[in-house]
């Protein structure tokens, strides 16, 4: 987004139609989790919470859960999937 305008990700084009390609068709991206967090004391102390080297580590999906509706959809998922919710559950 720039200044409430949306933009394409990966040229930063207004052009929104020229993205309305097959998901396929466009190169590989990744969303952070914040399933793992490894930060320096030092980042801490000044208050920051990346730094400039910043490393991907691959992970399952991962579902956070902030709402009902992100809880009726993990159980939703569990009761599609009783043998999940054994394991987890016991």
């Amino acid at each position: 987004m720039n200044k409430n305008q949306l933009l394409q990700i990966f040229s930063k084009n207004s052009d929104i139609e020229s993205s309305n390609q097959a998901r396929q068709s466009f190169p590989m991206t990744y969303a952070p989790n914040g399933y793992v967090d490894i930060v320096r004391t030092q980042l801490i102390k000044k208050n920051i919470l990346h730094g400039n080297n910043v490393y991907g580590f691959l992970t399952e999906n991962v579902y956070d859960i902030d709402t009902a509706k992100d809880f009726n959809l993990i159980e939703y998922f569990l009761g599609k999937n009783p043998e999940l919710s054994m394991r987890l559950f016991g």
